[in-house]
């Protein structure tokens, strides 16, 4: 679930978390939440206070569109995170530019010296998919592998067998 940096910024963010799981029966064993690093950057102490209280709740928290933001590698490392989302920008250049193949390298390196899962976004190619599988890319996300559907379209592909890496 993507929270916008508005919503993460709302002083009662925590309770009306905790009202919807309890109005829903919902549990946060499922749940995801997604944060971008310009939602966190405003003050990192309070994102980290917000981030252990959803990580005590059983939620799982991810970085998303990681090397887009402006929060330091410093500031990440203490935030209670349990995945890196490498952005699309970063992964385009892989094929051709050894700059951006030696950013994801590292990117990766990092991640899992934090212990963290790592995500691919923007996947598109196989030769990407085989670069970051080769590095150890934990999962990936592209159009590789699916392009946006209407729901009803969604609903059908469920059914069918969709390519893995």
């Amino acid at each position: 679930m993507n929270i916008s940096a508005l919503q993460f910024a709302d002083e009662n963010f925590i309770k009306t978390v905790k009202r919807v799981f309890h109005e829903t029966g919902a549990t946060p064993l499922r749940l995801k939440f997604e944060l971008t690093e310009t939602s966190l950057v405003q003050d990192m102490n309070r994102a980290g206070n917000i981030m252990k209280e959803l990580r005590s709740m059983g939620l799982q928290v991810e970085l998303d569109d990681f090397g887009t933001g402006y929060s330091s590698l410093n500031s990440i490392k203490n935030l209670p995170l349990t995945a890196l989302k490498i952005d699309a920008s970063l992964i385009r250049g892989i094929e051709k530019d050894e700059s951006s193949r030696a950013i994801v390298r590292e990117a990766l390196a990092m991640a899992r010296a934090m212990s963290l899962q790592t995500i691919a976004e923007g996947v598109e190619t196989e030769s990407q998919m085989d670069y970051l599988a080769k590095e150890g890319c934990d999962m990936i996300q592209g159009y590789l592998f699916v392009k946006p559907m209407p729901y009803e379209e969604f609903v059908s592909c469920l059914g069918r067998k969709v390519k893995t890496a």
